[in-house]
């Protein structure tokens, strides 16, 4: 068993097809079939069950693919180490993230590291605040942003925002967008909103329940464009953080109004037991200049950094 064959095995368990699997790791599906039951007979455990259809891994693959995630990364962060240039930024960074960001700051943040390094590959991984965090801890994920409601205990954590929630319904639903509106206003609308523990849904539930008030969530959904389909067919309300809604507010498909008191906070997370790549670091520097940026200039509306953020830009974290 080596790195190279455990790197096979995982595009192989990412692609559930040889010839798709051989196709993103730039090599033949002869080859590639090879190098797998090379893997197995060294293991002596069947990794996958091939039928007409394609492949279907097993337990024992399963098993084998959490351990094989932290190998490879290891063996690259040892590559990097000890690179003629350790503070060249190389190889490939896996980030996860909610996708209420992922134009506003994480799509810009990534193109901007690409300007300047075009040597280092991403992947992107998109979820809940809780599940993106899991992917952290498991290895699967170099960096994340995520909400601070989620447990970061075992994390090393770069404090960015935090940023009013807003209440989201069709052109017309609302008298003024300049105003606020008031917390109560959301026990009174049916809801098109994020289940259950996901962070933005925690906000709005314990927000609610301190006044003695629940949501009525006419829908579940976990995909912000759809939410945002069911608002703009009218009769339905939302409520996201104003960095997911801007590129449609500017549009003129959606309303927003911000609630007052009602915000959510974003940080950026790595595992305080893996040491970080010079790449991540540099993607980590990317998002929060970001940030900042867009929170200077007024574009990130209602948005505040966090003191910790102003250090650490003044410290010259973004240099």
């Amino acid at each position: 068993m080596d790195i190279k064959q455990l790197r096979y095995f995982l595009h192989v368990c990412d692609a559930r097809s040889m010839s798709d699997a051989a196709y993103a790791a730039h090599i033949s599906q002869p080859a590639l079939s090879r190098q797998i039951r090379l893997l197995e007979q060294d293991l002596g455990v069947v990794l996958f069950e091939r039928h007409a259809r394609g492949i279907t891994p097993t337990e024992a693959s399963l098993r084998l693919r959490g351990e094989a995630i932290r190998l490879v990364r290891d063996a690259d962060r040892i590559r990097e180490t000890l690179s003629a240039d350790a503070n060249l930024p190389m190889g490939t960074v896996s980030i996860g993230t909610p996708s209420s960001l992922r134009r506003f700051l994480i799509g810009p943040a990534i193109g901007s590291v690409r300007d300047e390094h075009a040597d280092v590959q991403f992947r992107v991984r998109e979820g809940t605040s809780r599940s993106i965090r899991d992917l952290v801890r498991s290895g699967e994920a170099d960096v994340a942003v995520v909400s601070t409601l989620e447990e970061l205990a075992p994390f090393d954590v770069v404090p960015m925002l935090s940023e009013s929630l807003f209440l989201v319904g069709s052109p017309g639903s609302f008298s003024s967008v300049d105003e606020p509106v008031d917390l109560p206003m959301l026990a009174e609308l049916p809801l098109a909103l994020t289940p259950s523990p996901n962070s933005l849904r925690v906000v709005i539930d314990r927000a609610l329940s301190r006044r003695k008030l629940r949501a009525e969530t006419a829908v579940e959904i976990e995909s912000f464009e759809m939410a945002l389909e069911l608002v703009r067919r009218g009769g339905l309300h939302t409520v996201f953080p104003y960095c997911a809604l801007h590129d449609a507010i500017a549009a003129g498909t959606i309303e927003a109004c911000p609630i007052r008191g009602l915000a959510i906070s974003w940080v950026a997370i790595t595992a305080r037991d893996r040491s970080v790549s010079a790449a991540t670091s540099i993607l980590q520097k990317a998002l929060l200049a970001r940030a900042v940026d867009l929170v200077a200039d007024g574009t990130w509306q209602t948005a505040t950094l966090h003191a910790e953020a102003d250090a650490s830009v003044t410290a010259g974290l973004t240099d």
